[in-house]
């Protein structure tokens, strides 16, 4: 996924590469750059509503990935999510910013 951008020293095409790969049972990230105050666990229904009602709430990249995911395992179509196939273009293109 590519995005432009946020900040001036930001490189000028910022990509991200999300792996799918399952964390360790019991592993529990660290904050330890002080980037985020901390990280959330939730079900796929919980973190779609979030990702529709409470996107200032998240960081653009994290949200990038997040959708990212779920347009990958199928979690979403385009049956049931509005803007779905411009949803894949956006993240194919790096429409995003």
């Amino acid at each position: 996924m590519r995005f432009p951008p946020r900040r001036a020293h930001d490189p000028p095409d910022r990509r991200l590469s999300p792996l799918s790969v399952a964390p360790p049972q019991g592993l529990v990230p660290l904050c330890a750059d002080g980037e985020v105050d901390g990280f959330v666990l939730m079900p796929i229904p919980e973190l779609l509503a979030s990702l529709r009602d409470e996107l200032p709430l998240w960081k653009p990249n994290a949200a990038l990935v997040a959708v990212d995911f779920v347009v990958r395992h199928g979690l979403v179509n385009v049956d049931d999510e509005p803007g779905y196939i411009e949803l894949l273009h956006l993240l194919r293109a790096g429409g995003f910013g």
